[in-house]
C-alpha cells in the first residue's frame, strides 16, 4: 500500500464532499432562522407622541395626531363624537395609549394596519374584516357564495 502525503488513510472524498454538504445546509438553516425570528418593529411600536390640548375637541385631537404623526384616520362621522370636548396630555406616548386612553368611553375600538387608524364601534367588526367573510368558498359544492 502506497501513502500519499496529505491523505489520510480510509477517508474518502465522498465522505467529505458529504460532510461539506452537511455543513452547507446547516449553515443555510441557521441564516434563514436567524433571518426569520429578527424582530420587525412597526411604525405603531416605535412612533412616540407628546400632545398638550386642554379642553379642545376629539377633532382637534384627532388633527394634531395627524400633524405629529404619518397616520391618517377612517372612521363614520355617526360613530364618533368629534365635537366632544376632551383632555389630552401625554408625554412621548405610543399611538395605542393615547388611543386607549382618548376612546375608552365612547364604546370605541380602532385597528392599526400600517399608517391608517380604523375607528369603529365595538359592537361592530372592524371594516378590514368584512373582506374576508363576504366571499367564503362552500366546501361541499366548490361554488363560492356571498354572505
Amino acid at each position: 500500500m502506497k501513502l500519499i502525503p496529505g491523505k489520510k488513510q480510509g477517508t474518502s472524498d465522498c465522505s467529505l464532499q458529504k460532510l461539506y454538504s452537511v455543513m452547507r445546509i446547516t449553515v443555510l438553516l441557521l441564516m434563514l432562522t436567524f433571518y426569520c425570528t429578527s424582530a420587525h418593529v412597526s411604525y405603531s411600536q416605535k412612533t412616540e407622541l407628546s400632545l398638550d390640548l386642554q379642553d379642545v375637541t376629539l377633532q382637534d385631537v384627532l388633527d394634531a395626531i395627524k400633524m405629529q404623526s404619518e397616520y391618517s384616520f377612517w372612521y363614520r362621522n355617526e360613530d364618533l363624537e368629534l365635537e366632544k370636548r376632551v383632555n389630552a396630555q401625554f408625554h412621548e406616548q405610543h399611538i395605542h395609549t393615547v388611543l386607549d386612553n382618548l376612546l375608552s368611553d365612547q364604546e370605541l375600538a380602532y385597528t392599526i394596519n400600517d399608517k391608517h387608524i380604523i375607528i369603529y364601534k365595538k359592537a361592530s367588526a372592524p371594516p378590514g374584516s368584512f373582506s374576508s367573510t363576504t366571499r367564503q368558498k362552500d366546501h361541499r359544492s366548490g361554488n363560492r357564495r356571498k354572505k
